[in-house]
């Protein structure tokens, strides 16, 4: 036990589950405190081990990583990163607590050292996150209405927001925050795998007071909307007669 943080792993594959453990502790940063092999046994370790973080597979038998990430962040909260193959189901699992995701099928496929830095950076950012405060869709609207004056000088002409590591959860809490007459457009560009930034768009949309989608080609950026920059592409903002991203 030579890590600083201990590590409950989660996953109902006895070979993920070691195949995991080892990656992990290949890191001085961590140790393995324990191992669940589903989601009810999860909830009782983590009781007993009080891990610093726990990584939590999705599709298991009994009680999903779904049900089990709810159940946590209602009786124990802790960090959690989610091991996910899916846009749909990870996207959720931010709205119920989540801190972070990394795709399980690249981590156990390719360990290379670029993709174990990134592992081993998102564990380090989730054992030292403020776990969210769970946001539910009738619970947008601020208790004060926050002034668009207040948020940003009226001089600037477009507000952009990057984000890395645990950012979709930061986003979730901030994003939702912008009233429906704020007078900017908002570009995001959050680091994440092809295929999930247009997900992660139309989830947020249904969330926030402003529309959120995912940003096209040559896309005239207009005030008052949200634009997910698309994973994979390299973004270039362009100044004209008006605002234009390709």
């Amino acid at each position: 036990m030579d890590g600083k943080y201990g590590v409950l792993v989660v996953d109902d594959s006895a070979f993920m589950r070691k195949t995991i453990s080892t990656l992990i502790e290949a890191s001085p940063d961590f140790f393995v405190i324990g191992k669940a092999r589903n989601g009810l046994d999860a909830i009782e370790k983590v009781k007993q081990l009080k891990p610093s973080i726990v990584t939590l597979d999705i599709e298991m038998p009994e009680l999903d990583g779904l049900q089990t990430l709810g159940r946590l962040m209602n009786e124990n909260p802790v960090p959690v990163v989610m091991l996910s193959n899916g846009a749909d189901s990870t996207l959720e699992a931010f709205e119920l607590g989540a801190v972070d995701f990394v795709i399980k099928e690249v981590l156990v496929n390719n360990t290379s050292s670029e993709v174990l830095d990134d592992f081993y950076q998102r564990l380090l950012v989730a054992a030292s996150a403020k776990l969210p405060v769970l946001i539910q869709k009738e619970e947008v609207v601020p208790d004060k209405k926050v002034h668009t004056e207040d948020m940003i000088e009226m001089s600037k002409e477009l507000l952009f927001i990057g984000t890395s590591t645990g950012g979709p959860s930061a986003l979730q809490t901030i994003l939702t925050k912008f009233p429906s007459d704020f007078h900017l457009p908002i570009v995001v560009v959050q680091h994440m795998p092809p295929g999930f930034t247009k997900p992660l768009a139309d989830r947020f949309d249904s969330l926030c007071q402003l529309k959120v989608k995912e940003a096209e080609h040559n896309e005239i950026l207009k005030p008052g909307t949200i634009y997910i920059a698309p994973a994979g592409y390299r973004q270039q903002l362009i100044k004209m007669k008006e605002t234009y991203i390709k």
